[in-house]
């Protein structure tokens, strides 16, 4: 077998393995879920998607700042950046607060009526949410990371690789909410 083979057999079964996730998920949700358990309204899932993608924005614009040796540029960009994503952890962390308060976080303080589906699907929504939210904080120590390694004028435009290995985690995890947005809000309604 040649790697290319194997590679291919890779990619085909993680594809199914996520085909069959979803599909177990869209289940859960399609006759199960309750109209009373809707984790955000549509316009603060707006302001969340618009937050996370001006993100990247900014972390594409100070990765070319770097690139042309423009060190100020990049310390505003990367400093927006971050600001962008603590602003939608804080929006994020006050509906947990809202949800914790309705007594719908499965597990811990859970009371809600409905069907058993409708605690799975809670619980699925706060684990893949809260390791987004994880993954973001680790992003956001990294931007962090950056503006110090900035700061030190350890970055030049022949120094920049650590801006684009962390600009490409931070669109990766942009990526993540790309596909938990519909997931988790979208296909439920």
């Amino acid at each position: 077998m040649h790697t290319g083979e194997g590679l291919r057999e890779v990619y085909w079964a993680d594809g199914h393995y996520i085909r069959e996730v979803v599909r177990d998920i869209n289940w859960v949700l399609r006759d199960h879920h309750s109209d009373e358990v809707r984790p955000m309204n549509a316009g603060v899932l707006d302001v969340l998607g618009r937050l996370l993608l001006t993100s990247s924005l900014f972390m594409a614009l100070g990765d070319a700042m770097i690139r042309v040796g423009r060190r100020r540029g990049l310390q505003v960009c990367v400093t927006l950046t971050a600001g962008l994503g603590v602003l939608f952890l804080a929006i994020k962390f006050s509906e947990y607060r809202e949800m914790y308060a309705e007594h719908l976080v499965p597990g811990i303080r859970y009371g809600a009526a409905g069907p058993p589906q409708m605690q799975l699907f809670l619980f699925l929504y706060f684990v893949m949410t809260a390791l987004h939210a994880v993954h973001m904080l680790v992003g956001i120590g990294l931007l962090g990371w950056l503006l110090t390694l900035n700061r030190r004028g350890r970055l030049s435009r022949d120094r920049r690789a650590p801006v684009s290995m962390v600009g490409l985690y931070w669109h990766f995890v942009d990526c993540v909410w790309v596909f938990l947005y519909p997931l988790l809000y979208l296909i439920p309604r």
